[in-house]
């Protein structure tokens, strides 16, 4: 009789067809097992492979199966023992840690100190959430601080070095230390001034809390030096709202970047500042010194007050201004108000040691009178030669007789 065995590609066969002919194309006689008794021998490992992991994938669900449980009793949220009723022949011990969970963020932990037929017994030293459930999912647990509820602290002590991988202590604190003098503190739930808990990562000078060496705070993106409110000499802050402050003296108010008091000794640079495609928008730049009596020499370069294109430059002296210099290129002297036609106005005497040479025209070139009111020129192609003249308001007149220039 001839025997047709076709090998499952689901136990792990290749799916070829073996038979026991004596044809040498489809069965191993004749010969024919020289060709497909190898592949049948093959196919024969294969299965077997695949055998032994399905049992071992058998085998593993039933140990975890032996660890895991459910309950649906009714069992308040918080520490202490809690007695649940859930299925007998389980493999939970005395003193093995257990997590208990009925939802997101409704879960207990503790350890096992009894269990007896369908009776559990935990000690549940950590308790998160709040209320009742009678829903509860049984596993196993890890070992964790008891005083976690209030303040979990996760001490590393080795002589040299060390080390924790993959390590949660909520609201708690990791501290690296050498002494109590100087330390590392990567924290979860730290006090700041009294607030609310941030996460921090503080390298620490001191053991005290209200002490900074510089600080990373992931609310707002914070970076402190010194203290988290700067307002003494080297104490610097990245401000969430945007900016960054260096303090000096006095609390600076505003965004953007404020230097006060003595942050710069000697030479700010070695060559030249520049702001290549940079802009401060309604604001102004300062660079001043005040002496004792309170006067203040400097210099004011001002944005504007609604548009960058507003903006002038003013110079200083004796907290009074002395010069400005405006958008539309003029230059005022000891006066803020311009005279329309002018580039240059000056209050009070001029006095010049050099020659004063006008501006020249040709009749054909000369400017309206009436804007230029007071004002002198020279004509160079009057009619009496090269002449000086000036603006009574309704001509241009010679100096020398007073008559309109033709």
């Amino acid at each position: 009789m001839v025997t047709t065995v076709t090998v499952p590609v689901a136990l792990g066969g290749s799916g070829l067809t073996y038979t026991s002919d004596d044809n040498p194309l489809t069965g191993f006689g004749n010969g024919g097992h020289e060709v497909r008794f190898p592949l049948a021998l093959d196919d024969t490992v294969s299965m077997a492979a695949t055998a032994v992991a399905a049992a071992s994938a058998a085998a593993a669900g039933l140990t975890a199966s032996a660890y895991s449980g459910t309950s649906a009793s009714a069992v308040a949220l918080g520490v202490g023992n809690k007695t649940l009723t859930t299925q007998a022949g389980k493999s939970w011990f005395v003193g093995q840690f257990l997590q208990l969970v009925s939802g997101i963020g409704n879960y207990m932990q503790g350890q096992v100190t009894a269990y007896a037929g369908t009776s559990l017994t935990v000690s549940v030293s950590r308790s998160v959430g709040s209320g009742s459930a009678s829903a509860w999912i049984i596993m196993p647990g890890g070992s964790w601080d008891s005083s976690a509820a209030t303040a979990a602290a996760l001490t590393i002590d080795a002589p040299t070095n060390g080390a924790a991988s993959n390590t949660a202590v909520p609201n708690g604190m990791l501290m690296l230390a050498n002494s109590a003098v100087t330390t590392m503190l990567v924290t979860h739930g730290f006090f700041s001034g009294g607030g609310a808990p941030y996460g921090w990562v503080q390298p620490r000078t001191s053991n005290a809390a209200s002490f900074y060496n510089y600080v990373l705070c992931p609310v707002g993106g914070d970076v402190l030096v010194g203290t988290d409110t700067p307002a003494a000499s080297g104490q610097a802050r990245l401000l969430s709202a945007g900016g960054f402050r260096v303090q000096g003296g006095a609390m600076p108010t505003g965004a953007g970047i404020s230097l006060v008091g003595n942050v710069v000794s000697g030479r700010l640079c070695t060559t030249n500042v520049y702001a290549i495609n940079s802009y401060v928008d309604d604001g102004k730049l300062e660079i001043a010194s005040a002496s004792s009596s309170g006067q203040v020499t400097g210099v004011v370069m001002n944005g504007g007050t609604a548009n960058i294109n507003a903006g002038t430059m003013q110079f200083f002296t004796k907290s009074a201004e002395a010069a400005r210099i405006t958008p539309n290129g003029e230059f005022l002297l000891n006066t803020a108000t311009a005279q329309a036609g002018y580039k240059m106005v000056v209050s009070g005497a001029l006095y010049v040691t050099s020659p004063i040479r006008p501006g020249s025209y040709t009749k054909a070139t000369l400017p309206a009178a009436g804007s230029y009111t007071g004002a002198q020129i020279y004509v160079t192609d009057d009619s009496n030669g090269s002449t000086p003249a000036f603006s009574d308001g309704t001509a241009w007149r010679r100096v020398a007789d007073r008559t309109v220039v033709a």
